[in-house]
């Protein structure tokens, strides 16, 4: 059996958008609509988003094409920006990251029954491979921490991590009926200039609509993980609009090369599940070049 998940689901849920507030670096971007109340510096908050209430609007893209010597820890790296990058916003001023010198991140994966032993090595393998990959991106150290029992819950909770959590609706985010691939929430503190410290980061994904056969990941199965770890650490879904007022925008065929483009793995899912210039210039900007908090 080869590995699958509705692609037409997962492929199709974005997050409503808002005007990205002004930014001394960045993109052709805005972010994502979130619950909750305004940012605070001294309150600690959790920040959830279900995917299946969300609807898209219109939206403020401002495109910069520049080129930028980013420093990753002892590395200085030249990154060319493109064809676009998007960083989550919220309360249309803070993006969110984590702290890099609060690092490691760990990735942990719960597998709340619905993934079968030979789904779970698959898994666990593959987030290893992008915890590795993800460090040098950012210039942050990330970790695969193993299996957890630890489900996703709208509460505050620290540690620098990320959770991978699946489940059927009610078991997590996700409430009961809900039909969406996945739903965040986030807990963060400090602000910095116009970031916001990510302390723990927790997604569900679906149970009911994302299920995985016996045999290795296959690129859409790969693409979709990505898509979630690129979420946890800071960056936003790139929409069809998104990709139409980049500078420059392309041809759509090649669109698919951007892993947080929301329909890279739905339109081309024998697209390599690798990282695209775009990612990259978004991981380095939420990474160690933007500095502690």
């Amino acid at each position: 059996m080869t590995s699958s998940f509705t692609k037409s689901m997962a492929g199709r849920a974005i997050i409503a958008m808002l005007p990205l507030a002004s930014l001394s670096i960045v993109f052709a971007a805005v972010g994502g609509q979130w619950s909750g109340g305004s940012a605070s510096a001294e309150t600690a908050r959790t920040t959830t988003v279900e995917t299946a209430r969300t609807t898209a609007t219109s939206a403020h893209i401002t495109t910069t094409t520049i080129r930028t010597t980013t420093t990753l820890r002892s590395t200085t790296t030249t990154i060319q920006p493109g064809p676009a990058s998007k960083l989550k916003i919220y309360d249309e001023a803070y993006n969110p990251r984590f702290n890099p010198c609060n690092d490691p991140i760990e990735i942990k994966l719960n597998p709340g029954g619905h993934l079968s032993e030979v789904d779970i090595a698959n898994v666990e393998e593959f987030l290893r491979q992008q915890a590795d990959q993800l460090s040098v991106l950012t210039g942050v150290t990330i970790v695969y921490d193993g299996l957890t029992s630890q489900a996703s819950v709208e509460v505050y909770q620290g540690g620098e991590y990320i959770l991978l959590h699946f489940g059927l609706p009610g078991e997590g985010l996700l409430e009961v009926g809900s039909d969406g691939p996945r739903g965040w929430s986030f807990s963060w503190d400090r602000l910095r200039g116009n970031f916001m410290e990510i302390n723990a980061f927790k997604i569900q994904v679906n149970a009911e609509l994302i299920s995985y056969g016996s045999s290795p990941l296959d690129n859409a199965d790969k693409r979709f993980l990505m898509l979630l770890l690129g979420e946890s650490l800071g960056l936003d879904i790139l929409t069809d609009e998104d990709m139409l007022r980049a500078d420059p925008p392309g041809d759509p065929s090649s669109w698919s090369r951007e892993i947080m483009y929301v329909d890279s793995y739905f339109r081309s899912s024998d697209a390599p599940a690798v990282w695209g210039a775009g990612d990259a210039y978004g991981f380095a900007v939420v990474g160690a070049n933007s500095g502690c908090f």
